[in-house]
């Protein structure tokens, strides 16, 4: 089999058995497997199937699998990729350092950024997420 179709089999075969820690890369190959299921369906199977595991189930929220229950399919991850990299390239546009333009967002100064700080740094920095 090629090389590509053997590493979403291998990353499938770790998600059925439960496993919790994948790369970037092993997360699109994941994906890639997983997208005809929707998140909230593959949410429950694991929650199910870990349940069952004698090995410690506590925090795998937290961990990079998480990330599959949230996105639909790889091209969400690859639009999420894009859009950074364009908030990126219009900051040092506007020559500011990524700790300036997190202190411009966070209007509380709170030390972390609501969704309504980030959509209003977005719009601010001439994007509109509806549309990126």
């Amino acid at each position: 089999a090629p090389a590509y179709q053997r590493a979403v089999t291998r990353n499938a075969w770790r998600f059925v058995d439960c496993h919790t820690h994948f790369s970037n890369g092993a997360t699109n190959y994941l994906l890639k497997a997983l997208q005809p299921n929707r998140e909230y369906e593959r949410r429950c199977w694991f929650e199910q199937v870990i349940g069952c595991k004698r090995r410690d189930q506590k925090g795998w929220e937290r961990t990079p699998v998480a990330r599959v229950f949230s996105l639909a399919d790889e091209y969400s991850v690859l639009h999420l990729r894009v859009l950074a990299q364009r908030v990126r390239a219009l900051v040092a546009e506007k020559e500011l350092l990524p700790f300036d333009a997190f202190q411009l967002m966070d209007h509380g100064r709170v030390g972390a950024l609501s969704a309504a700080n980030v959509l209003a740094g977005m719009r601010w920095l001439g994007l509109d997420p509806s549309h990126d």
